[in-house]
């Protein structure tokens, strides 16, 4: 019964943990840091759960008689049941990946005077990334992304290219870029993971849709410093979202440059207003929230000692203490 309490606390701390950091996160400047701690709200219930487990497991190990049957069936129970939804959903991702980039391959080309003419080398070298490789997606519909983790590759459509001017083209170029220099494909394939698995919480609901905002604005402000022409950024947010739509569940994923309502607001009115910081707009909070997430199973290993002495109280301790100090 007293391991189920702490399992509890374990899974009230990854709560808590969530509210404050989405609490602090609205106070911050940069866009970096925000995007940290609404990362860390994102993770903290899997935070949460993994002490769980390491609790689960030292108690069992030591054999630990406040460790009962009850608790350990609850606790297999317990982690059994996110295990599978972790994996199903990182199954489901995954596949959804792979599709998309399928889809995007059956349209593409390499072949093009207009890729050619593209200052990809330059606008990586600003952004701070090596260019990747840029394939044009023959339709007419607006898309731009960067798919790929290992060997990332930029599809730009046919119809983006013909709706935007030069600058506007290297202000989008830049922010996808940006994408690809913070390694969002990767970061974006576990945030989806974790919140198929744990969005019942309402925390993590306000932090998916705050991180995926952030995301986009975070690669605006990178984009913004590495070309010098925020008005020109903000000219192709304005341009691309009067253009028509992608048809419903169609090559999901493949627009996210495109945003709409309060959100392009948000950003060209960021974008307009002097931005602050560099390149690399990671302050204190940032790296706060990084060590937090990197120290508290540490400081919980810490306090697993307590629970530890337990051992003293194993059957036959006592007298083992007793046989030795006859001695």
């Amino acid at each position: 019964m007293i391991h189920s309490l702490i399992l509890l606390a374990c899974l009230t701390l990854g709560w808590g943990l969530a509210i404050v950091a989405m609490r602090l996160a609205p106070r911050l400047r940069r866009p970096g840091d925000r995007r940290a701690l609404h990362q860390l709200a994102l993770f903290a219930p899997l935070l949460a759960l993994g002490l769980a487990g390491g609790w689960s497991a030292q108690m069992a190990l030591t054999g630990c008689p406040m460790f009962t049957q009850a608790d350990a069936g609850g606790t297999v129970a317990l982690l059994a049941v996110f295990g599978t939804l972790l994996l199903v959903a990182a199954v489901r991702e995954t596949l959804h990946v792979v599709a998309t980039r399928r889809k995007l391959e059956a349209i593409a080309t390499g072949a093009s005077r207009a890729l050619r003419e593209l200052p990809l080398v330059e606008l990586a070298s600003q952004v701070g990334v090596r260019a990747p490789r840029v394939r044009l997606l023959e339709t007419h519909r607006p898309m731009a992304c960067v798919a790929g983790v290992f060997r990332p590759t930029l599809y730009l459509s046919r119809g983006m290219i013909q709706a935007l001017s030069r600058r506007e083209l290297e202000g989008l170029i830049a922010h996808e870029l940006a994408h690809l220099r913070h390694q969002d494909n990767l970061l974006a394939w576990l945030d989806v993971i974790v919140f198929r698995a744990f969005g019942f919480l309402a925390p993590l609901r306000a932090a998916w849709a705050e991180s995926l905002a952030e995301r986009e604005e975070f690669a605006d402000s990178v984009a913004a410093r590495a070309t010098r022409r925020p008005r020109a950024l903000a000219s192709a947010l304005l341009k691309v979202a009067t253009l028509p739509r992608l048809a419903e569940g169609t090559l999901v994923g493949a627009a996210g440059f495109a945003s709409h309502g309060e959100l392009l607001e948000r950003r060209i009115e960021r974008l307009l207003a002097a931005p602050g910081g560099g390149l690399r707009p990671w302050g204190p909070p940032a790296v706060g929230a990084l060590a937090i997430a990197l120290t508290l199973p540490f400081l919980t290993a810490a306090a697993l000692g307590y629970y530890t002495s337990c051992m003293t109280h194993l059957p036959g301790a006592a007298a083992t203490h007793g046989d030795d100090g006859g001695h």
